[in-house]
């Protein structure tokens, strides 16, 4: 009897999985914030800049585009920096991007050349940012990692569209408080909330353990870019993934 009680699963307790529980309550104001922005930001280009659907189809494409051109290089900075640090570092300076545009806002200086680099200041920085939250994994997974990737989608998913439902308020918000569907008041609670947010996961992410960074006898960051294009070009099961990606 007593052999077989002291072989009773241990019983489940948050505290002992505290790494983890951070780096996924991380993702919920992240993506709540992203998902807030990919509402509000077209709703102030339309509705209070009144710009054309070839601008905004512009200025969305400007947006992503970083995500694209800089993600390889966010993992070559994620593998040469302490995690911890560089995430709440990064988060900190997105967050600054949306109070800076609610200012504009309301200073009635905003412009269209001015939006789309705040967009793309924001996507440059998720590019660094998405990277750096992937190599935690290993730190925080403890062998759990196929358990973890299946809780961050399903958080990563529900945060997003809480984020889209709180972006679809702008012009209720801009009714309420200013003089019109179109006042640009409407959007400024909203950018103050995703910074907030943002502000959020950066916090978040102090509670995470410090990730120390990769062997410093690594090939240069342009030099490992290139050797990882090449490894993905010759594999004939990736190669297909990313170019459908892409």
């Amino acid at each position: 009897m007593t052999d077989i009680l002291d072989n009773r699963p241990t019983p489940y307790r948050w505290q002992d999985d505290r790494p983890r529980v951070w780096y996924l309550a991380g993702f919920c104001p992240y993506f709540a914030a992203i998902g807030v922005q990919s509402v509000v930001y077209p709703w102030v280009l339309t509705q209070v800049l009144h710009e054309s659907a070839a601008r905004v189809g512009i200025a969305q494409m400007l947006t992503t585009l970083p995500m694209l051109v800089l993600v390889l290089f966010g993992g070559a900075l994620a593998d040469r920096r302490e995690l911890r640090m560089l995430l709440v570092r990064l988060q900190c300076a997105m967050g600054l991007l949306p109070l800076a545009l609610a200012a504009l806002l309301l200073d009635g200086d905003l412009s269209y050349w001015v939006m789309v680099a705040i967009s793309i200041m924001l996507g440059a920085l998720g590019a660094f940012i998405v990277p750096a939250r992937d190599a935690m994994l290993s730190t925080v997974g403890e062998g759990r990692i196929q358990q973890t990737i299946t809780a961050m989608t399903g958080l990563q998913f529900s945060a997003q569209m809480a984020g889209l439902g709180a972006g679809g308020g702008a012009s209720v918000l801009a009714l309420w408080l200013g003089a019109g569907r179109a006042d640009p008041i409407g959007a400024v609670p909203l950018l103050i909330l995703q910074g907030a947010l943002v502000f959020a996961a950066a916090w978040i992410a102090t509670r995470l353990p410090k990730a120390p960074k990769a062997s410093a006898l690594q090939a240069h960051a342009i030099a490992a870019i290139k050797e990882g294009i090449t490894e993905v070009w010759r594999s004939a099961v990736i190669r297909p993934v990313v170019i459908l990606m892409f």
